[in-house]
């Protein structure tokens, strides 16, 4: 055997670029993705498609026959045949943006990243998809953790949120409950003072009787047996009630009374829950006197307005956590339709993130355009008006580009002249000629 046998001279398959030979491999790669996709798809047959694109001249479109042909001749041939036969390159390119547009809003590219992102697609080391799709796979990868954060992080502050308006919740109803209380409890005395004043001869809430250095003090609710004082150096016989309803009006006041007291002991447990979810950086509702006071209902008029006042700081604070939570509802809402409709792409990760930060900005700064009813720009027969702030700030972070159009309507409003030429206060009709 002659010895320049042993020496091998380049082939001409050897001698294809190498770039060349991946775009062929991942064009043969866009060409299965697509017609494997497509074929499973029931609005749109390889029929309709090459006879919507169909060319009578050009040998490829000449039938749904002869496309389904080729492609499958394609996709059996060696890449570097292919790439050396232009005929074949030509035919492959064509097939492959023909097959891509009919298929569009979904692409080969999306396709694919959405079978990586939802695990049906795996890297084939043994062909060559590793290599080709190695920076797919890792932008999938990153879109995948990404938006796993992000669900961790919404879900955190969809909890938190929760805490702070069952928190604002029960301080509102507390306050609430404590001023129905009081305004009972005022009843409550003026029809104790209505009934003890013919037996004291004094109105309510007590009478003092005796001498100034033995004074005794009686109280209508107290009186309820005979009672001997002294006026002066005269005995007096005092019988504050007669009547059975009148002790079960004292009982009736008394028991408000605890109420009270039970309501200001809840208030002292509201306010270390709340110091705990503002993680001890907010000041603490501290009252002036202990439980059980000779002054109950000024300790917790002190203590309502604090309350009052922490409630409107938590309503504040909720504004931007539920623009991020409306946010993050459109960001899944919206990737979900991605991976059903395969229109998965790269950039869906660097739009989410710019969504959630949109959607926390704007709940945070609706507060400026509305009141705490929701009111304050809304007409009388707009039904945004029974809309409360934290709903509108859940809705700004869903509907941000219902917000910016809501932004650019007032700027217009505020900004854009009537007519061009009209002065300062003069009507449009009037505008100079």
């Amino acid at each position: 055997m002659p010895d320049d046998q042993t020496a091998r001279t380049p082939t001409r398959e050897e001698s294809v670029p190498p770039a060349l030979l991946a775009m062929v491999r991942r064009a043969v790669d866009d060409l299965e993705t697509l017609l494997n996709t497509l074929s499973a798809r029931s609005d749109k047959t390889l029929a309709q498609i090459v006879e919507r694109a169909a060319a009578k001249e050009d040998p490829l479109l000449a039938s749904a026959a002869a496309f389904t042909h080729r492609c499958a001749e394609i996709m059996a041939t060696p890449p570097e045949t292919i790439a050396r036969r232009t005929d074949l390159l030509a035919d492959l390119i064509r097939a492959r943006d023909l097959l891509n547009t009919a298929s569009w809003p979904a692409t080969a590219d999306t396709f694919r990243l959405t079978a990586f992102y939802t695990g049906k697609r795996r890297l084939d080391e043994e062909n060559g998809t590793a290599a080709m799709f190695r920076d797919d796979a890792r932008a999938m990868t990153s879109t995948r953790w990404t938006m796993r954060a992000i669900a961790v992080v919404a879900l955190v502050a969809l909890t938190y949120t929760i805490m702070l308006s069952a928190a604002a919740l029960n301080g509102r109803s507390t306050v609430a409950d404590n001023r129905a209380i009081r305004a009972d409890l005022d009843n409550t005395a003026e029809m104790i003072a209505r009934l003890a004043a013919p037996a004291l001869g004094v109105a309510f809430p007590d009478a003092i009787v005796g001498e100034a250095t033995r004074d005794l003090r009686v109280r209508p609710c107290d009186a309820r047996v005979p009672v001997l004082v002294r006026a002066g150096s005269t005995p007096v016989e005092v019988i504050a009630f007669r009547d059975p309803d009148h002790v079960g009006v004292c009982d009736r006041y008394n028991d408000r009374l605890r109420q009270l007291q039970i309501n200001e002991a809840q208030i002292l447990d509201w306010n270390r829950w709340v110091d705990r979810l503002f993680f001890g950086i907010r000041p603490r509702v501290t009252p002036q006197t202990q439980i059980g006071a000779a002054e109950p209902e000024r300790v917790l008029a002190v203590s309502e307005r604090a309350v009052s006042a922490r409630v409107d700081d938590i309503a504040a604070m909720l504004l931007p956590l539920y623009g991020f939570i409306g946010a993050a509802a459109f960001v899944f809402r919206r990737l979900m339709q991605k991976v059903q409709a395969a229109e998965l792409d790269a950039t869906e990760v660097r739009q989410a993130i710019i969504r959630l930060a949109l959607g926390t900005i704007l709940g945070g700064v609706i507060g400026l355009f509305f009141g705490p009813d929701g009111a304050a720009l809304a007409g009388d027969g707009l039904p945004i008006k029974a809309l409360g702030l934290s709903a509108l700030a859940l809705l700004a972070g869903y509907a941000v580009e219902l917000v910016f159009t809501f932004f650019d309507f007032i700027i217009r409003a505020l900004f854009t002249p009537l007519k061009t030429g009209a002065q300062p206060g003069q009507p449009a009709g009037q505008a100079a000629r």
